[in-house]
């Protein structure tokens, strides 16, 4: 068993546990026989409490529900998670539509995308440079001091630290 991963009931780490060759009595020995279970990560809690019956185990391929015996659900989990293995990205925005548009946004709205790209790798350094060509557009009569301008007004908007430099 995997001890790396979770309980399925619980979220705590997993316990090493036995096979159990019979059902055994579950309520402290008191109840109805409990069949075995399937392996699945359990911690030692859960593991006795699912034998004293105070759950029972559903699988559905590799998702796990425990439930109570009034037929609550008190987990749904996958037996064996895996670990997300590349990162999501945004989607790819029309670059060129966006750079088109970018002169007609009001400040705020230049601010809300500049914030966007600051969370994008990659293609948000383009929406970021998008968003300082169309500033420069606005402010350009600033002279050579637009660029202040702007990344006052992107980290008022924001609420980022914008650099001049950037």
């Amino acid at each position: 068993m995997d001890l790396s991963v979770p309980c399925i009931r619980c979220g705590r780490p997993a316990a090493e546990h036995g096979e159990h060759h019979h059902p055994h009595r579950g309520m402290g020995g008191q109840g109805p026989k409990v069949a075995e279970h399937p392996r699945v990560p359990l911690c030692r809690g859960c593991h006795r409490d699912l034998h004293d019956g105070r759950f029972r185990l559903e699988l559905n391929g590799p998702i796990a529900q425990c439930v109570a015996p009034d037929g609550a659900v008190l987990s749904v989990r996958a037996v064996r998670p895996q670990p997300l293995v590349h990162a999501f990205e945004a989607p790819a925005p029309d670059l060129a539509a966006l750079a088109h548009q970018a002169v007609l946004l009001d400040d705020e709205s230049l601010a809300y995308v500049w914030e966007t790209g600051e969370t994008w790798r990659g293609t948000g350094d383009v929406v970021q440079a998008i968003v300082a060509w169309a500033m420069r557009q606005r402010y350009g009569s600033f002279g050579d001091a637009w660029y202040r301008r702007a990344a006052e007004i992107l980290s008022e908007y924001s609420g980022l630290r914008v650099s001049v430099g950037t």
